[in-house]
């Protein structure tokens, strides 16, 4: 059975723009590299992957930041902590580029206050 081009050429421009778009073009943010200064002037690299849609990963060496946030539509909260005592970080997006901490954990982090710290992503 033939089928006419015109339903042929909007079934192809359907199939290309479905194979074009990809899951990072609809992510809040992109993974990479990422800074993170506090609010006292210390850089920490952050490396943001993405674990499956709204849901990343947050990685800095030894640091209290790190672990699984999951996006919320307005924030990303940690929702599994590579130290089970350092849970209840939440990031603000501001401006698509930049994240702000908004709520940080309630334990005591010695000499470590990062409420206001603020991350973005490096350029490459």
């Amino acid at each position: 059975m033939k089928y006419p081009m015109k339903y042929l050429a909007g079934f192809l421009l359907v199939v290309l723009l479905a194979l074009s778009t990809n899951i990072h073009a609809r992510t809040p943010i992109k993974p990479g590299e990422w800074n993170l200064v506090s609010p006292s002037g210390e850089i920490t690299a952050v490396d943001v992957s993405m674990l499956r849609k709204n849901e990343f990963y947050f990685y800095a060496p030894k640091h209290p930041i790190s672990g699984v946030y999951t996006w919320d539509g307005k924030l990303f909260r940690m929702t599994k902590p590579d130290n089970p005592r350092m849970g209840g970080y939440v990031w603000r997006r501001d401006r698509g580029h930049t994240l702000m901490l908004v709520e940080e954990t309630p334990v005591p982090i010695s000499g470590m206050k990062l409420i206001s710290s603020k991350m973005w992503r490096l350029k490459k």
